[in-house]
This record gives structure tokens, C-alpha cells and sequence, in this order.
């Protein structure tokens, strides 16, 4: 008998963002519905993420979690939802308390003490004297060889 085994994320967004003009140099965001609800009012979705970082051919995934949970009022396969995340994503010291930090690994602290000023940018709405900043969808872009590996995901059962 086969066993039939079914993976209960479903993709919503994965996204390049490239806040650098050095060529190889670049952040993935990609978030999956995880079907998790709170039991408040509004049953507010969680969402599982994944953030990496890509230079000279290397890729080190910064941060990941099924933790996020955008507001009710914003569709969780929107730019707003990826804004929102980011906003959490590139906190850096200062920012907020330092207990936020205290679980951070050296790659964690290296990205908030060097690139997450940039990536802000992205957490940004936009405005009329802000231009977004844009999100490349990577279902649309063709490099194949760019797309992270999602190989590592354990299938669950349901």
C-alpha cells in the first residue's frame, strides 16, 4: 500500500527583492497559507515564511517561521502582507527593545546591523511622495537556476 503524503502549505508569494546594483546579491521572501486560524473575531490567518539572502552564488536563510500573521483587513497574497512582514523582518537594534533580539543568531544580528536599513525600503507603503519599491515575482522571472531550494520542506499529513 502507498502511502499518500499531502503538504498542507499552500504557496501564496515568492518574491525577489534586489536592493543592490552588485549582480548576485539579492533576498527571496516566499510565504505559504499554513490553514492555521486564531479563534479570536476576525480569525486571523497565520502564514509561513521563508527569508534568504543570495551573494556570489551562496544563499543562508535568515529567517523562517509559521508565526506571522498579517492584519485581517489585508489579503494574505498581497504586497501589503509581504510590506508588513518585512517590517518585522528588518527590525534592527534601536528600533525596538533589545529582548527582541536576544534570540537572534550571528546571521540574524549581521543582516540587522548591515542590510535590513536597506531592505526597510520595502516595508514602506507607499505614498505620493514615495515610489513603491518593487517585489519580482518569481513565477514570472525564468532563471531557474535563482529559484531557492524548497527541498528541504517535510510534507505533513494532515
Amino acid at each position: 500500500m502507498t502511502k499518500v503524503v499531502i503538504n498542507p502549505y499552500y504557496e501564496l508569494r515568492h518574491v525577489k527583492i534586489e536592493p543592490y546594483t552588485t549582480e548576485g546579491h539579492y533576498f527571496t521572501l516566499q510565504t505559504w497559507d499554513t490553514h492555521k486560524r486564531d479563534g479570536g473575531a476576525f480569525g486571523r490567518c497565520y502564514l509561513r515564511y521563508e527569508f534568504k539572502e543570495f551573494y556570489n552564488g551562496q544563499q543562508r536563510l535568515l529567517f523562517e517561521g509559521e508565526d506571522f500573521s498579517p492584519s485581517p483587513m489585508t489579503a494574505i497574497d498581497s504586497d501589503d502582507a509581504l510590506r508588513c512582514l518585512l517590517g518585522f523582518l528588518t527590525l534592527r537594534p534601536g528600533d525596538t527593545d533589545e529582548e527582541y533580539f536576544e534570540n537572534y543568531t550571528k546571521d540574524q544580528m549581521d543582516f540587522a546591523e548591515t542590510d535590513a536599513e536597506e531592505l526597510q525600503m520595502w516595508s514602506i507603503e507607499p505614498d505620493d511622495e514615495m515610489e513603491e519599491m518593487p517585489f519580482i515575482n518569481l513565477d514570472d522571472w525564468d532563471d531557474e537556476e535563482a529559484r531557492p531550494d524548497m527541498s528541504h520542506l517535510k510534507p505533513r499529513r494532515w
